[in-house]
């Protein structure tokens, strides 16, 4: 049973640029809720603007107009360290270039936030999440030597390492041939179920987005369809 409570509450939300002299406007007055533990695709066409929704969903930006409320806390009336504050506490991230620290050792970079959250035993809450994801036998060994599925499942242990309540994943599966790409989506799925964390995600794997319970279709900088439940099996603008 899902709370009553939306984990993300999005009112008129805009975001125009200057560029060359004129405005552009990336993202066109958009409203939605989510709720906890749902999980959430939105797709559209290159520069349609699900990039730009994602980095002002996760407070990685600011909007020009409206209102994001994010696990209870309203982003649009903060500065870039109580927004950093509000990450550090409730979001996780999964990124297409997957994002690991180069120096440290696949256990090091999950070890990371774990440290900077408190953790009091960083070290085997690490180890426990590299078994989760399988790979307790790539603990020593760093990035440059692990291939990019490893790369990704490292990625993903470090997103779900703090039990965000939330978790944004941009292209997760863009770097990755498909029988990889495949196991990712799993195991996204699987993490999202086990720890109870909302997903929500940008994709061109149309596969990946119809395992979602909702799809945010973008076109010209705002939700032209929004499809849930049964209504994405028949398809759609996605399909």
């Amino acid at each position: 049973m899902l709370s009553n409570q939306p984990i993300l509450q999005v009112n008129a939300l805009t975001k125009t640029v200057k560029t060359n002299g004129e405005e552009l406007k990336l993202l066109r007055p958009t409203s939605f809720t989510i709720q906890p533990k749902q999980t959430v695709a939105i797709v559209g066409a290159s520069g349609s603007g699900k990039s730009t929704l994602l980095g002002l969903l996760a407070g990685l930006d600011t909007a020009s107009t409206g209102e994001i409320k994010l696990a209870g806390n309203d982003l649009h009336h903060m500065d870039e360290e109580q927004r950093a504050r509000v990450r550090a506490e409730h979001v996780g991230f999964v990124y297409q270039s997957f994002m690991l620290i180069s120096s440290l050792t696949a256990l090091e970079n999950i070890m990371l936030p774990l440290e900077l959250a408190g953790d009091a035993t960083p070290t085997e809450s690490a180890k426990k999440w590299l078994e989760q994801v399988g790979l307790a036998h790539r603990a020593e060994h760093f990035p440059n030597q692990l291939s990019g599925g490893e790369q990704q499942r490292v990625a993903i242990a470090r997103a779900f390492a703090c039990r965000p309540k939330i978790l944004f994943a941009d292209e997760p599966t863009g770097n990755l041939d498909a029988e990889n790409g495949k196991n990712i989506q799993n195991l996204l799925f699987e993490l999202n179920q086990q720890q109870d964390t909302t997903l929500v995600l940008v994709t061109h794997d149309l596969h990946l987005a119809h395992k979602c319970q909702r799809i945010f279709h973008m076109q010209a900088g705002v939700i032209a369809e929004e499809l849930e439940g049964d209504n994405i099996k028949s398809g759609g603008k996605t399909g």
